[in-house]
């Protein structure tokens, strides 16, 4: 274990607000799954990553984070006190009874112990969606190299630095591992952008279901309403581009109804297979990267259009009326 906080535990430190240890270098490892049989016996492996230990003079009324960034101050990931929203809701039929969910950081007052597993922020799901390759808001493990953490609680921030090694067993170089992350980056940047279009695409609907329903007995709005449901006619199209929005369980899309796999869980298989050894993509990896691409960039022609024609013709109707219509036209 590390006794670094014993070893450097002082009434100065008791009194500080916050105090973060000097963590110990964590190595990059590559794990395997873990063996199918009986846990009888079984005791806890080590947290993955770095172990961080900090301690707080007194219980923060307010949320800690610890941010970590690299050589340009660039943020890699951030971790808090607050507990995330699960990936799926616990009465979910594929929701794991057995999984227990605490926050990445404890605010007790006293000694805290937590860690970062050495991955950067994961892509941002579809809220309430489902991704038949599982859960995409996992990042890719950083190459070996120094970084910063900086610990933040009741206002006061505190930093140390944290040496990553590489793994000893392993082969791959800092240049393999810098293009894996490149191109992980990418599709991670592309999953969250598409999670990012659903969002707005439900937003739009909302408005447009809730001034159908308002204007529903209002005779002038007639014509409104008809180019409002060709609109949300044009929406769904784009989402089923998009993601599968009728999908309740992951076998909805793996039995392939409402078209099997859209774009969302493509680029999740993608991103998953991708993070799943030490090296740079493959060039099957690239040439179906490319093939999502040119798919994405069709959803968001017609995104465009629904915006910038569409959208803008209902407004500028609405407006000849005088009758107000959306409030968001633009993403």
């Amino acid at each position: 274990d590390d006794l670094t906080p014993v070893r450097d535990m002082s009434p100065e430190i008791a009194k500080k607000p916050v105090h973060l240890f000097p963590p110990r270098p964590a190595i990059r490892w590559t794990y395997d799954s873990s063996p199918d049989g009986s846990k009888s016996g079984k005791a806890s492996n080590p947290p993955k990553g770095a172990i961080l230990t900090y301690h707080l003079a007194a219980e923060p009324d307010e949320e800690i984070t610890l941010e970590v960034l690299d050589n340009d101050g660039r943020l890699i990931r951030r971790l808090s006190s607050e507990l995330e929203p699960p990936y799926i809701a616990p009465d979910h039929p594929d929701a794991n009874p057995d999984e227990k969910r605490k926050a990445a950081l404890e605010a007790a007052q006293g000694l805290n112990r937590a860690s970062w597993d050495l991955a950067y922020e994961g892509a941002r799901r579809i809220p309430g969606s489902t991704n038949d390759a599982g859960n995409v808001n996992v990042g890719p493990l950083v190459v070996p190299g120094e970084y910063r953490l900086r610990l933040t609680a009741g206002g006061k921030s505190v930093e140390q630095p944290v040496t990553v090694l590489p793994d000893p067993r392993a082969d791959a170089t800092i240049a393999g591992l810098s293009a894996q992350i490149e191109f992980l980056i990418g599709i991670r940047d592309r999953i969250s952008s598409i999670t990012s279009d659903a969002e707005y695409l439900r937003g739009i609907r909302e408005q447009l279901e809730a001034r159908h329903s308002a204007l529903s007995e209002e005779p002038r709005a007639a014509e409104l309403v008809a180019l409002g449901e060709a609109a949300l006619a044009t929406i769904v199209d784009i989402e089923k581009l998009l993601y599968n929005p009728n999908a309740k369980v992951n076998y909805d899309i793996l039995a392939g109804r409402d078209g099997g796999a859209k774009l969302y869980s493509r680029y999740g298989w993608l991103y998953r297979t991708a993070l799943d050894h030490n090296g740079p993509p493959t060039q099957g990896m690239r040439e179906v990267g490319d093939e999502l691409s040119a798919l994405y960039r069709q959803s968001r022609d017609q995104l465009g259009r629904l915006r910038d024609e569409d959208l803008r013709q209902l407004n500028d109707r609405a407006d000849e009326l005088g009758i107000m219509y959306l409030a968001v036209e633009a993403q």
